[in-house]
């Protein structure tokens, strides 16, 4: 019995085994550095749209305008109980109640301002005169002036006085007074040069 053969073709030549791995590896080697592209089936993620936020409103501060009107009421309650504490040193001075009294004694002050001439009060420091100037007994100066009123007129007492050395006594250097009604001018110191009245006690 014949047995039957069934070709395939005529046999390819066979690679040599070493050639045959080199060309196995690189066909691995391409097929792994290769990135692989994956087609896109979904739209790319919208990105999120950047809106304008409104301005946060000013929260205004109440304190500090608060301690800044607190700052200028302290200030100014201090300031006004210095000028009142000093005013009321100068007014009850012995200077001050000398030179009143050498300014009432006078006769020409009584014949234009009348009898009683007396300190004027002010408006302000609950009704106290006001004295300005100064008066320092350690320095030895002397140089204040207040209003006066008198049954006839008014007007302005000017008074200064100095100690040159500490072995002295004080040196009147002006004594007037000043009439509102006419602007005339009474000098007080000529009759203090010259002796025919009592000096000023600056003490």
């Amino acid at each position: 019995m014949s047995t039957l053969r069934i070709g395939l073709g005529p046999r390819l030549p066979s690679l040599p085994r070493g050639r045959a791995q080199a060309v196995s590896a690189g066909r691995r080697s391409a097929s792994t550095s290769a990135p692989r592209v994956r087609p896109q089936t979904s739209p790319p993620p919208s990105r999120p749209f950047a809106r304008t936020r409104p301005p946060l409103p000013v929260v205004r501060s109440f304190y500090r305008p608060a301690i800044v009107l607190s700052l200028l009421l302290t200030l100014g309650t201090w300031s006004a109980f210095t000028l009142h504490a000093t005013n009321k040193e100068r007014l009850s001075s012995s200077v001050v109640k000398n030179i009143l009294d050498r300014i009432r004694q006078d006769d020409d002050i009584e014949r234009l301002m009348g009898t009683g001439v007396q300190l004027e009060r002010s408006t302000y420091l609950m009704g106290d005169p006001w004295i300005r100037g100064n008066i320092n007994m350690m320095q030895g100066r002397v140089d204040i002036k207040f209003r006066l009123k008198g049954q006839k007129d008014s007007g302005t007492a000017y008074f200064t006085s100095i100690r040159r050395d500490q072995a002295t006594s004080f040196e009147t250097l002006r004594f007037l007074v000043v009439l509102d009604s006419t602007n005339d001018t009474i000098s007080l110191l000529d009759p203090i040069q010259h002796g025919s009245q009592r000096d000023v006690s600056v003490t």
